[in-house]
């Protein structure tokens, strides 16, 4: 054999490539990280809005069927703790004219820091016809 020393071919990695390695993770993983809590907040808002918009279809279907004339017994503000939608609810009705009135419905979440949901139902007394001699 020569008398020159051989390199081993052994495979592995250089001390290099190793800190090059860590230092790409160093930058990417706090991004990751706060992606994920990122999507999780606008998750829980979206749990919220589907179960926020659920209490208001609910609520402003009782109001809707209520007689026009006992829609001023509906007046008043709530709150309901029980989850998985804990909120606050007011509801005011304003005369608009002898036959008109307008019912606000304001829903806002106790659990999770989104804007109140604000609903307006303009009710109308049945008016009849005078000359209806049924």
């Amino acid at each position: 054999m020569s008398g020159s020393p051989r390199r081993s071919m052994r495979g592995g990695f250089v001390l290099i490539e190793v800190v090059v390695a860590v230092t790409l993770l160093m930058i990417v993983l706090p991004a990751l990280g706060a992606l994920t809590f990122q999507i999780a907040g606008r998750s829980v808002r979206a749990h919220a809005l589907t179960h926020r918009t659920a209490v208001v279809r609910q609520m402003m279907g009782r109001l809707g069927v209520l007689p026009f004339d006992s829609l001023e017994s509906a007046v008043g503000c709530g709150e309901e703790e029980d989850p998985p939608f804990p909120h606050k609810w007011c509801v005011t009705v304003d005369d608009l004219a002898v036959n008109d009135r307008e019912v606000v419905l304001v829903v806002t979440s106790t659990l999770v820091a989104t804007r109140p949901d604000t609903v307006y139902l303009r009710r109308t007394r049945g008016i009849t016809n005078p000359f209806d001699t049924r």
